[in-house]
């Protein structure tokens, strides 16, 4: 199995209906313009008498707010609340009393009459319109960018510092390469939690032995324990929509791609 870099390219992935052919200058636009430079610079950290200037700490930010809004998970979330929030919709208009609000602001909104029928018609294409794979898709490529300076901003105010594996013991990459955690007063920690937090983390392995983690204040360079590296490896499995990458076989990993999902695949060569 190949690397992520083609493993976990999809065609279409930021295509719009309105322009197909758009797609691959804004994909070469973004390696351009986020990726690459962050690229270059990535395996220096495995260094340990790695410094990361403050230009390279834009550029590693700019880069990882665009691997969390760019990542298969945001997509499908978006898809799962258009699917939420339909579902509101119609049980709204479900409701008499509720139909009746939508019509008198309707008419106001008209500035004249206009009948029952017409209005629930309406209103039934306009909740058609939240579940839409089209509409999905172009708030996916749309908003791409809507959240890079707040959460660019995030990461840079956060302290930086390198994770290293224990002896014998490697950290995977899936295709939700961004990991949040919250942690606790007693160094325990909840994953998942969203960068508003100050106590939330943001996680990426940038090699089998190497994590970039920005988050609370601790020592620059670090090798952990075994428990939190596994716990963080399971995490890992545990986000991922389709693939998970190691640069060898880890039992303890099969084991967690598994029992989390029967959809999901271990690959190998992530980096």
């Amino acid at each position: 199995m190949g690397s992520p870099r083609t493993q976990c390219r999809e065609p279409g992935y930021f295509q719009l209906l309105h322009d197909p052919e758009a797609e691959a200058d804004f994909e070469s636009n973004l390696n351009k313009k986020y990726e690459s430079q962050a690229h270059e610079f990535i395996p220096c950290l495995e260094s340990k008498l790695c410094y990361i200037p403050p230009g390279k700490k834009l550029v590693l930010a700019r880069y990882i707010a665009v691997l969390f809004s760019r990542s298969m998970a945001r997509k499908h979330a978006i898809a799962f609340f258009s699917k939420q929030i339909k579902s509101e919709f119609i049980a709204a208009i479900s409701n008499p009393a509720k139909v009746v609000k939508f019509a008198k602001e309707i008419r106001r909104h008209f500035g004249g009459w206009i009948g029952m029928p017409e209005i629930m018609s309406a209103l039934e294409k306009h909740a058609d319109q939240f579940d839409s794979p089209h509409r999905d898709q172009e708030l996916f490529v749309n908003n791409l960018f809507g959240l890079l300076p707040t959460t660019e901003q995030q990461l840079l105010n956060r302290h930086w510092r390198i994770l290293e594996a224990p002896p014998d013991e490697e950290f995977v990459l899936s295709d939700t390469p961004v990991l949040t955690r919250f942690r606790f007063p007693d160094r325990h920690y909840g994953y998942g939690w969203g960068l508003a937090h100050n106590n939330t983390e943001v996680l990426l392995s940038v090699s089998p032995r190497t994590c970039l983690c920005i988050g609370m204040p601790g020592s620059e360079r670090e090798t952990i324990k075994q428990e939190e590296l596994r716990q963080i490896n399971e995490y890992a499995v545990r986000f991922s929509v389709k693939k998970v990458f190691s640069s060898k076989y880890m039992e303890d990993v099969d084991h967690s791609v598994q029992r989390f999902s029967n959809s999901l695949r271990l690959g190998e060569k992530p980096f």
